[in-house]
Order: structure tokens, then C-alpha cells, then sequence
């Protein structure tokens, strides 16, 4: 049947030109069916094949290996369609790799890809012949995990450009893992998972600054597909009943973690998926300890990036024991950097209500963050996010601790970028005097920007918006028109009412006094002083 499959895919690369854009698009979309698993009803006899694809409408199709231009489609095409290369497809793939199917008709035109493929099939390129992808690896780690690497290699390929957007290289690996699942159902959830993370590990070794965008898009948005999947079957995994006979595989699991320090991208991947193993009540606290010791002896050796993600592992293994207190050193030991994954642990420790728990890194964390966030982003917008962000687990926690000192003092060591909810905050609570600090020190337009809340401040202590008022007077008055005149008027009126309201009326006469001196030679300016009656006609 291989034999027979090879001369119908021979045939059929002859009639089909990569250089004409119908055919690419033909192979493109033949190949998306196949991959999206909509060919069903595949029936594989000795010179017929038969099958069913789904596409807008159910098409049927039947593809003559011995005479291929007797092949029939359902639909409305004439020539060859985009179902019988679906079907071609999914047949082809039970002997042999469609990935090399594709790349070698995409390259059949060149003399030097030609001449590659002619050396590898000499003696000294011999290769031992690989499994099929739908057979199943015989039951031990070793086992599954080359055969994790065999699928990787076969699916988890970035597409070339003209299949980018249609192709979901995460999902092809989904399916195929799942073609080759152990037939006993326990086992399931555990397979899946060892299988993710070694697809997330396969697609992390591809990252390359050679990567264009539209690749390096494709690479990010497969390793959160896999990285869902795996939060998805590590919950089955610890709510489900465990395998008979698993200790050797769970073992030689948490023994792959260790690799992940040994990536150059993808921090917050490598560090969640640790995580997610080391909590998924896969290990003994014997264990935990045998990997702290591991994780402590690596970090000497790793450079700095490394041994920070080595550091804040030991950290998670730490408060996994409820040993808060030594995961605290290490963090301090780490420093500022440390703010990145200590956000995670927060929100984790948030989401469960262990808001105890949190006092003491979230003292950590608001002294510390400002500096985390000068030194690793260079753009305004993304530091002010990233504190949005962090402030969505630090309201919460206050609320419930009523350490709003710990709040405060986030947002004051975080100015600029905590302006707007630090004022909010300020606000709310009622210190209208360092609300009003606040304002003028950052030179606010407060009258403009937060004119409801100067209204209501107004009504409740007129007094602090004493220096806004001070400055908008002068901020009108240097816009030297008249139109500014008579609004610095306005609140110099505002300003007489609240100095009399508080009985200082001797304050307010040498104040407008100094104004009127001051800027004497604005004639239109005394004249709208001399309007609104804050000074005599005859000065």
C-alpha cells in the first residue's frame, strides 16, 4: 500500500506546480483539512481509498491509486480539488511524513535541494526507519519520551508563509498525541501532560532571532495553545485516580523540569509550567527537598537570569512546605528582579484568600517595585500597565488585611506612574490635602482634569484647593488675552470667598494687592480687576 500511496503522491506532484498560486492554494487548503481532522470514513483498500471530508458541505471522495485521473470528488471542482488532497493526505500519513511530502514538491524545481535528498538516501546518510506516527510507544519513559520528540519533529514544524494564519501546528501535535494515547484511561491525563511539556520544550528550542515576525507569532501562539492544554490535564491529572505503576514516570517527569533553565526565552512559560508540575501534588516533600538541593548546587554555575528563575523555583518548592519565611530570604536575595515572578505568587495567593500570607512579600514588593519597573521596561506605558496590573492584586488584599499603608505606600513609590490611582485613592479616603499635593506637584491641570472632585472638594474644605486656584491664577494671567483675564478673575473671586470664609480677609487684601502690583503694566488685566470689583476704579 506505501508503494502504491508513493506513486499516486509522485503522480500527483507532477501535475500540481508549487509556482502557480491555484495549486499552492489547492495543497494549502487540502492540507489545513487534514490537519483540522475533517476527513472521516477513511476506508484504504489495495487500489482504492475512500473518504469523507467535512468542508462547507460533506464531500465524498474516492482516490484511484492506479489511475489517478479516474479520482472523484462530490464537489463542484473539475480538476484535482482540495478533498482529495485532504484524503491523499490522511492516507499518506499512516506510512509516511506529509511535512516531507509538502517541502519536497515545494522544491522539486531545485537542482539543490534535489541533490541533498539523492545524498541522503546513500550509504552514509542510512537512517533506521521511524515509527509510523499513529503506532503507539511501548509503555515505559524512555519510550514516550523519544516518541514525544518523533511527533514534535513531525507536527510542530513553522509553516512556510503562504500557510501562516491557516495553520495550527500546536493542534496538529494535540491530535496526534492523542492518536497514540494509552488505551488505558487513567493513564490519559498524565500522558497528555509529559507530552505537552515536551512540545512546549520542542518549540522553545526553535525561537531564533532569525525568526521573521509573522514565524515568531506563530512559535508564541503555539506555546500558549500547548501551555493551556497542559494547565487543562494537569488538573484532570490531580483529580483523577493515579496510575498503577506510575512512580517511574512521575519521577523521571520532575527530573525533565530541571531543563528548563537551560532556555534563553520564554521566562514566564518556563516558570509557570514549573510551577504547575511541582504543584500538581506530584511530589513528596522528600522529593521537594532532593530538588531544592539539586535546584541550590545548579545556581553558582548559571548566569544571572538563570539563576534567579533557579532561585525563585527553590521559593516555590519553600512555600509549597509553608516555609514563608526562608522563601522571603531568597527573594531578598534576588532583589527588585524578583517583583516579576513574586506578581504570579500574589495572585495565586490572592485567588485562594491566604491574604496573611501575603503580608510579608507584598512589604517586599511595594518597596521594590518602582525600581523593577525603571529597570525592565523602557516605555512609560508599559511600566503604568504593569502596575495596573499588580494593583488588581494588591486592592484586594488590603481590603481584606486593612493594611492600606502597605496600598500607599505602593502608589506614592510608584509616582508618575500611579498617578491617576493614587489620586482615586486619596480621593476616597477623604485627604484632600495630599490629594491636592499631589496635583500640583505633578502641575495637573486639576481644574480641567478632575473638575467633579474639585466641586465636591470645594463644598467640604475649600481651603486645600487654596494652592490650585493660587496657580491657575498665574497660569491665566500668563496667557496674556483677555479672555484668560477674565477667567483668572473668576477665580480670583472664588479665592476672596474662601479667605473670608476663614476669616482672613488681611490675607486676601495684600494677596490681590501683590497681583495688582505685580502685573500693573497688563492693562486689560486691570481693567477686568476693576470690573469685578477686586480693586478701586481709581487704582
Amino acid at each position: 500500500m506505501h508503494d502504491a500511496l508513493k506513486f499516486y503522491g509522485d503522480r500527483i506532484a507532477g501535475v500540481l506546480s508549487p509556482k502557480s498560486m491555484n495549486d499552492v492554494n489547492v495543497v494549502t487548503k487540502g492540507l489545513v483539512l487534514y490537519r483540522q481532522g475533517m476527513v472521516t470514513k477513511l476506508q484504504i483498500e489495495d487500489e482504492l481509498i475512500h473518504g469523507v471530508v467535512q468542508d462547507v458541505m460533506k464531500v465524498d471522495v474516492t482516490l484511484d491509486l492506479t489511475f489517478p485521473s479516474n479520482s472523484s470528488c462530490s464537489c463542484p471542482a473539475i480538476d484535482l480539488c482540495r478533498h482529495q488532497l485532504a484524503v491523499f493526505f490522511a492516507a499518506y500519513s499512516k506510512s509516511a511524513s506529509v511535512s516531507d511530502w509538502v517541502e519536497e514538491w515545494k522544491n522539486k524545481n531545485n537542482a539543490l535541494y534535489g541533490l541533498k535528498k539523492s545524498l541522503e538516501s546513500g550509504p552514509v546518510f542510512k537512517e533506521t526507519k521511524a515509527k509510523p506516527m499513529n503506532a503507539k510507544p511501548d509503555h515505559n519513559y524512555a519510550s514516550w519520551r523519544a516518541f514525544f520528540a518523533d511527533v514534535a519533529r513531525e507536527e510542530l514544524v513553522l509553516p512556510p508563509y503562504f500557510m501562516m494564519g491557516t495553520h495550527r501546528i500546536a493542534s496538529s501535535y494535540q491530535r496526534a498525541i492523542q492518536r497514540s494515547e494509552p488505551e488505558n484511561r487513567q493513564w490519559i491525563p498524565l500522558y497528555r501532560s509529559m507530552a505537552y511539556f515536551h512540545g512546549m520544550r520542542y518549540l522553545f528550542d526553535q525561537d531564533s532571532e532569525s525568526l521573521d515576525h509573522f514565524r515568531k507569532e506563530m512559535l508564541q501562539q503555539s506555546v500558549h495553545e500547548l501551555y493551556l492544554a497542559l494547565i487543562d490535564e494537569m488538573s484532570r491529572f490531580e483529580t483523577s485516580i493515579r496510575p498503577f505503576d506510575s512512580e517511574e514516570f512521575i519521577e523521571a517527569f520532575l527530573e525533565e523540569t530541571v531543563s528548563l533553565l537551560y532556555v534563553d526565552s520564554f521566562t514566564f512559560y518556563r516558570w509557570q509550567m514549573y510551577v504547575l508540575i511541582w504543584s500538581a501534588s506530584l511530589a513528596t516533600k522528600e522529593e521537594r527537598a532532593a530538588e531544592m538541593r539539586r535546584l541550590e548546587s545548579l545556581i553558582p554555575s548559571l548566569a544571572e537570569v538563570e539563576a534567579e528563575l533557579a532561585k525563585m523555583m527553590v521559593v516555590h518548592l519553600l512555600m509549597l512546605d509553608g516555609k514563608d519565611e526562608e522563601a522571603l530570604q531568597y527573594i531578598l536575595s534576588i532583589g527588585p528582579a524578583a517583583c516579576y515572578y513574586l506578581t504570579f505568587i500574589l495572585e495565586e495567593l490572592n485567588d485562594e484568600k491566604q491574604h496573611a500570607r501575603m503580608i510579608p512579600f507584598v512589604e517586599f514588593y511595594s518597596k521594590n517595585i518602582k525600581a523593577f519597573l525603571t529597570y525592565s521596561y523602557t516605555q512609560e506605558y508599559k511600566r503604568t500597565n504593569y502596575l495596573y496590573n499588580a494593583l488588581q492584586i494588591i486592592r484586594p488584599f488590603s481590603s481584606a488585611t486593612k493594611r492600606f499603608d502597605l496600598l500607599e505606600r505602593m502608589l506614592r513609590e510608584t509616582i508618575p506612574y500611579s498617578l491617576i490611582p493614587y489620586s482615586h485613592y486619596l480621593y476616597e479616603k477623604k485627604d484632600y490635602k495630599k490629594w491636592v499635593e499631589l496635583q500640583v506637584a505633578e502641575r495637573m491641570n486639576v481644574l480641567f482634569e478632575w473638575p467633579q472632585q474639585t466641586k465636591e472638594i470645594q463644598k467640604e474644605n475649600p481651603e486645600v484647593l487654596l494652592p490650585i486656584y493660587h496657580q491657575q491664577v498665574i497660569q491665566l494671567i500668563g496667557s496674556k488675552n483677555r479672555s484668560s483675564y477674565r477667567e483668572a478673575v473668576r477665580y480670583l473671586k472664588k479665592l476672596r470667598t474662601i479667605y473670608k470664609k476663614l476669616k482672613r480677609v488681611p490675607v486676601w487684601e495684600s494677596y490681590i494687592t501683590y497681583i495688582s502690583e505685580t502685573y500693573k503694566r497688563l492693562r486689560a488685566f486691570q481693567e477686568e480687576l476693576r470690573k469685578g470689583k477686586l480693586i478701586d476704579a481709581a487704582d
